[in-house]
């Protein structure tokens, strides 16, 4: 059973060329979305070059603006190597929703994205509506379940 899990994880993955982010996942199991444990965050910020590298577009996404901002006043390399949208109109817009992607999705409003998506994850900490209909629920919550699934995917393709 493990076997075919990951073989169906790693075939996803390589095909995939997005990774969608709804950032809320940084705060399941965080009070501000930032981490002082220096080597996760060198950890953090070396995946997310790595999945550039490897030319897959990062969009961290989130609809509510304040807490966008806090994400990106924290992480200074989402902003030089991700996106962040802002509104639903800016999302729709770049039709991510039409592409072959992976999502790290957290609210049950992600349903189309996660329904629509290769492969989809959410943090251990979700409702369980969105647990339910999510491909993987991982065994983290915030940050470690973009390290998590960063590695899967940088793993499977390279």
């Amino acid at each position: 059973m493990l076997n075919k899990i990951r073989s169906d994880i790693k075939k996803s993955f390589s095909k995939t060329k997005y990774l969608l982010v709804n950032s809320n996942i940084f705060f399941y199991g965080s009070t501000n979305g930032d981490n002082s444990d220096s080597s996760w965050k060198l950890n953090f910020e070396s995946l997310i070059v790595n999945l550039k590298n490897l030319d897959i577009e990062i969009i961290f996404y989130n609809f509510d603006k304040n807490r966008c901002l806090l994400i990106q006043h924290n992480f200074t390399k989402i902003k030089q190597n991700g996106h962040l949208v802002f509104s639903k109109n800016e999302f729709k817009e770049h039709e991510y929703y039409k592409k072959k992607y992976i999502v790290i999705a957290s609210d049950i409003s992600d349903k189309k994205l996660i329904n629509s998506s290769l492969f989809s994850i959410t943090p251990f900490s979700v409702d369980l509506n969105v647990k339910m209909i999510s491909s993987y629920v991982s065994n983290f919550d915030a940050e470690d379940v973009f390290v998590e699934v960063g590695n899967l995917i940088y793993n499977s393709i390279n």
